[in-house]
């Protein structure tokens, strides 16, 4: 008897977790109704910006805070930029 009671207590809480899971997947997604979903998406296509990487250690950084010499190379500082690319 405990055997079965434990084995009806399964198939419960499966059959419960299976549609709570079919229930999210068939709602449709909300058409930007909620504002915090409307900022995050904006935000995210807003801060896209363009990656580029220092001549002389390789450090990534975005292409605004980058300092570039005369002849266009990338550096992430004025001290590297002073250095020059190193030769790998």
């Amino acid at each position: 008897m405990k055997y079965l009671l434990v084995a009806l207590v399964l198939v419960v809480a499966v059959w419960v977790l299976l549609a709570r899971a079919r229930r999210v997947k068939s709602k449709p997604p909300q058409s930007g109704t909620g504002s915090s979903e409307r900022t995050s998406q904006t935000s995210d296509s807003e801060s896209s910006v363009a990656m580029v990487a220092c001549c002389h250690c390789g450090v990534h950084l975005p292409q605004s805070d980058a300092v570039f010499n005369l002849e266009g190379q990338v550096f992430c500082s004025p001290e590297h930029q002073r250095a020059g690319p190193r030769k790998r």
